[in-house]
């Protein structure tokens, strides 16, 4: 033992068969919005009641999860309401470096159902300091959300 081992560190080694401890955090969220929300097209998606959040990563007056080390990551959101008009629904996942990743569209022209959702799922290269948020578009007339934590939520991990 070197005095650099901790609860929750991974002992690892190189190439060359040199080992080392690292610790590397424990990164996980899910946020959700527990009330029904009139959503403007083109704008941050807030969802403001945290599940867990474990990092402190994600703001829930914001909307914005900071990643705090370099990695794989895993991001799931869902938006579901009621849509007035015809049109679609977009909803992406916009980073501070890379813009918009992970976009799903669903055509609410097309379906006579009361309510419309999309869902977008994808893993993402990030590095410390960059931010995800989710953004929604849509071209009809209004979308309000369902207030269900089930029906409106955004989380993540780190993957690796």
């Amino acid at each position: 033992f070197d005095g650099t081992q901790a609860a929750g560190a991974v002992l690892t080694s190189d190439a060359s068969g040199n080992a080392s401890w690292s610790n590397t955090p424990s990164v996980a969220f899910r946020a959700y919005s527990g009330t029904a929300t009139a959503l403007t097209s083109g704008n941050t998606v807030i969802f403001g009641t945290s599940a867990y959040d474990q990092g402190a990563n994600y703001n829930t007056a914001t909307g914005i999860f900071t990643a705090p080390v370099a990695g794989i990551y895993h991001f799931d959101a869902v938006v579901r309401g009621a849509a007035v008009g015809t049109g679609n629904i977009q909803l992406c996942f916009v980073s501070s470096i890379n813009s918009f990743f992970g976009c799903n569209t669903l055509d609410v022209t097309a379906t006579s159902a009361p309510h419309a959702a999309t869902v977008t799922s994808t893993d993402v290269k990030l590095v410390a300091g960059e931010t995800v948020n989710v953004s929604f578009f849509y071209t009809g007339t209004s979308f309000t959300t369902i207030g269900l934590s089930d029906y409106v939520s955004f989380d993540g991990h780190l993957v690796h």
